[in-house]
């Protein structure tokens, strides 16, 4: 069955997405969305908008970002949504091998979803799903239910 992939790259008040298909092809190209409920709402949004064109699976690629992508992610996989999360180091190898010196959120966004195609990444740790059975305490927490 078909997919689409979204790599995402999370950052404190910002998360950019980019979506493409099996063949790599660019179905969405990077968009910037805020770091919030309504960020998070758009995102799921324009991912379901994809799908409806292309497939019905989603794979979701992120880079492990401290905290910052601990929201985005719980409420990804909340929704049943397939997320991968991975070592920025190891993101960063692959972007190197792509001879691509220049490194930006938009830049990233495609090679996550590009490395997600390949499986070339490998997930950092199934840890944290189990992590969001439990409830969490944050200031910031806006997950979807």
């Amino acid at each position: 069955m078909p997919r689409i992939y979204v790599g995402i790259d999370v950052s404190k008040y910002k998360f950019d997405a980019c979506i493409k298909n099996e063949n790599d092809d660019v179905i969405m190209k990077p968009k910037v969305y805020t770091q919030n409920l309504d960020g998070i709402q758009r995102l799921i949004h324009d991912m379901d908008q994809a799908r409806k064109e292309v497939s019905t699976k989603v794979l979701i690629g992120m880079e492990s970002s401290g905290r910052y992508h601990v929201n985005l992610m719980g409420s990804l996989l909340n929704l049943g949504y397939d997320v991968r999360e991975f070592n920025p180091i190891e993101v960063h190898g692959y972007r190197i091998s792509k001879i691509r010196k220049s490194k930006n959120d938009s830049i990233d966004t495609r090679i996550i979803a590009g490395a997600l195609i390949l499986n070339l990444l490998s997930a950092v740790s199934d840890l944290l799903k189990i992590e969001f059975n439990f409830s969490r305490v944050s200031s910031n927490w806006y997950m979807i239910p």
